[in-house]
């Protein structure tokens, strides 16, 4: 784990000098129309970052590879997976789509009907059971679509303060997480790394519907809370009563008002946090032991 994250920089730098950053961004600005984003996983965080790109120009939204099948999807003109290995479910959903199709990868293979736009690496790829360079490497790419030749320069500072930044969290096993839009990449990076890893179990609330009786369950039970702070009178109003209801908080403040670089921090944030409560539990996240079901389900062809 301690590899990885040393590594997780130099692979994020070394991604964006290897790849063709103004063919990725031409290729990004070229999508016209309504777009479905599909994905999995680690890939999904980088499904909602590249959701906030899309949704400047045109109606973009993420959904499972699975929806494409019961969801009634005529509005859209475009079907845009992400997958780092370029394979798998979420590639097939787009094949046997009639879309105009897009792949975001690391993969070098082509498809005849799929338009790929490829980010490259050539540090040895990453061992983990959880995605680390693997998420951070793409997202880093459609950062760049945005600031061009400033996108190293930005990220190096985002590294320079998270990783200054004292982490305080105890060993809670459940955490409710109160996000908005605005972030919901880092929500999802949390929830799915916290669940897959099995460091502690995440309950996510959108900031409005934390509203609708959702206190109940801090107000019956010892739970963690994280908040994305993000400065309003909402935020304030947590931050006024949070220790009535919940055993600790972990308060993840606004890098930005601009929402990608906001975006980035918070991802990045949260990849840290995740550090810290795997060693305060005594767990690796390149190398967690998980369920024999897991690679019995990962592998699943059948009918969904």
């Amino acid at each position: 784990m301690q590899e990885n994250f040393e590594l997780l920089l130099p692979r994020v730098i070394d991604s964006l000098e290897k790849s063709d950053l103004i063919k990725i961004k031409d290729q990004i600005e070229d999508i016209k129309g309504n777009t479905i984003i599909t994905s999995v996983g680690g890939s999904s965080v980088v499904a909602e970052f590249l959701n906030h790109i899309l949704n400047e120009k045109n109606i973009a939204v993420c959904k499972s590879p699975r929806d494409l099948k019961y969801e009634n999807i005529d509005r859209f003109d475009n079907i845009f997976g992400v997958s780092y290995g370029g394979k798998g479910y979420v590639v097939d959903s787009i094949l046997n789509n009639k879309k105009k199709k897009y792949l975001l990868t690391n993969n070098l293979k082509e498809y005849d009907t799929i338009e790929k736009i490829e980010y490259k690496s050539s540090i040895e790829k990453e061992h983990s059971f959880i995605s680390l360079a693997s998420t951070l490497m793409p997202i880093s790419i459609l950062l760049s679509t945005k600031y061009n030749i400033e996108t190293k320069d930005i990220i190096i500072d985002i590294f320079d303060k998270v990783k200054k930044e004292l982490i305080e969290i105890r060993n809670n096993n459940v955490y409710e997480i109160i996000y908005g839009n605005e972030v919901k990449a880092a929500a999802n990076y949390l929830e799915t790394t916290m669940i897959e890893s099995a460091i502690a179990l995440s309950i996510l609330h959108e900031k409005y519907n934390f509203c609708h009786g959702r206190t109940t369950t801090s107000y019956d039970n010892e739970n963690g809370l994280i908040l994305f702070n993000s400065d309003k009178e909402y935020d304030k109003i947590i931050l006024e009563e949070w220790n009535k209801y919940y055993t600790e908080l972990i308060k993840i403040d606004k890098y930005s008002d601009e929402v990608l670089l906001n975006e980035y921090y918070m991802i990045l944030k949260c990849m840290y946090l995740t550090k810290k409560l795997a060693e305060n539990k005594n767990k690796d996240l390149s190398s967690i032991k998980y369920s024999p079901l897991v690679k019995k389900l990962y592998f699943f062809k059948g009918d969904m």
